[in-house]
């Protein structure tokens, strides 16, 4: 079990990350000519494989929720590839990540509306969860846009493993097993620009994965295990601390320093969810 657990939920995903990276360069040689559905591919195919390799192909329409997260990492990549098609990218894209945030209380939280909300409740709930899914998005891209490469990387990596511990601490081990396939495939990242930043690329491909997966464990957490409210609160708010934070960042004339604050900012508001988890964690839950 152990060995299935770190070979199909570290291992499998930062390898196939890694290789996707590798591949990818060898496509694209110069970072700034990568286009974004690159580091999408890599860290959704990783987080896939990942989750195939421990719990098999769930079907195109499958039975648990969690099932989902695969199908939704493979549209994001989608999305990532038709954004570096289109002509008109602004108004388009803005239509896509709406469909894709709307998309994932649709397809998770499909046991909830068709057998326990009625229509008018179940309507309210997916416009609602959609349009905090679609803001955090906003802010975790605006976030990382005007933050350097190695440190998206770093505050991706903190974010996934924080929400990784959350749920494995509320009790859900196989939710947590999920964010460490999420957690790994970032990682392979987080490396590749600290010691071969020429590998990856300088866009954020990757945050079209973490807009979507990130919020969708978040949900399954919610609704379907024991993840405390206080926790996903502060999980949800850090890309919105980083933005407030960042013009005083900014000031620091050290990059290590405004690395290393950046790095506290998202490690505090996680470290609380985790914590919080865990002190209020029932009996370890199935799911």
């Amino acid at each position: 079990m152990l060995a299935d657990t770190l070979g199909f939920g570290i291992v499998l995903p930062g390898a196939i990350a890694a290789v996707l990276y590798v591949l990818t360069h060898k496509v694209y040689r110069r970072p700034e000519k990568k286009p974004v559905w690159t580091g999408a591919a890599a860290v959704g195919l990783g987080f896939a494989a990942g989750q195939f390799g421990l719990s098999g192909f769930q079907g195109l329409l499958p039975i648990e929720a969690s099932g989902w997260l695969s199908h939704l990492a493979m549209l994001s990549i989608v999305v990532s590839f038709f954004y570096t098609q289109l002509k008109s990218r602004t108004r388009t894209h803005l239509v896509l990540r709406l469909v894709l945030s709307f998309a994932v209380p649709f397809l998770i939280l499909q046991s909830m509306w068709k057998h326990s909300w009625e229509p008018l409740w179940a309507a309210i709930w997916i416009a609602s969860i959609g349009s905090a899914v679609f803001l955090f998005g906003v802010l975790q891209t605006r976030s990382h846009r005007i933050i350097p490469k190695p440190s998206i990387s770093l505050m991706q990596v903190i974010l996934a493993l924080g929400i990784s511990l959350t749920l494995a601490g509320s009790g859900s081990m196989k939710l947590g097993q999920l964010g460490g396939m999420l957690t790994a495939a970032l990682g392979v990242k987080l490396l590749l620009d600290m010691f071969r930043p020429n590998l990856t690329s300088n866009s954020t491909g990757e945050t079209a994965i973490c807009n979507i997966l990130l919020p969708s464990l978040g949900l399954l957490g919610w609704f379907y295990s024991e993840l405390p409210t206080a926790s996903l609160v502060l999980l949800a708010l850090t890309p919105a601390l980083l933005l407030l934070a960042n013009p005083g960042i900014q000031k620091i004339s050290k990059k290590p320093w405004q690395t290393l604050i950046r790095a506290a900012t998202s490690l505090t508001p996680t470290t609380a969810a985790v914590l919080i988890a865990v002190l209020s964690a029932p009996d370890a839950y199935p799911y």
